[in-house]
């Protein structure tokens, strides 16, 4: 076997966003534009709730059918007069969390399942 010293000086130290990669990456705008749109679809689905006059159940039977930027109502309301941009935001939230909650589950339980397998393999 042939001993190769380590040299410190000869690895170069660069941070993660320093890299070739995010270079290139930051130089393609429509992957830019894509990031852009997921980043405000996942912000929108956890504060927009939140910031709506409307519950995504509130029933305004005044309202029904109202067409899209009508008072409080940003993207109008359904035939029984809930509000659209909060049933939407609310949607996107339960979406996000059964997308990433088995992501986190299996994060979790993986390393466990194969220390029992590993034991039982011998």
């Amino acid at each position: 076997m042939s001993s190769v010293p380590f040299s410190v000086e000869a690895r170069t130290s660069t941070r993660w966003w320093q890299g070739r990669t995010i270079e290139r990456f930051a130089r393609h705008k429509l992957a830019l534009v894509g990031v852009a749109i997921i980043t405000i679809l996942i912000l929108s689905s956890i504060f927009g709730p939140s910031l709506l006059p409307y519950d995504e159940l509130y029933i305004d039977l005044r309202a029904r059918f109202a067409p899209p930027l009508t008072g409080y109502h940003i993207f109008g309301t359904d035939p029984l007069g809930r509000d659209i941009a909060a049933r939407l935001f609310n949607a996107g939230r339960i979406s996000l969390l059964v997308g990433f909650l088995p992501c986190c589950y299996r994060r979790r339980s993986a390393p466990s399942s194969a220390l029992s397998r590993a034991i039982a393999a011998g």
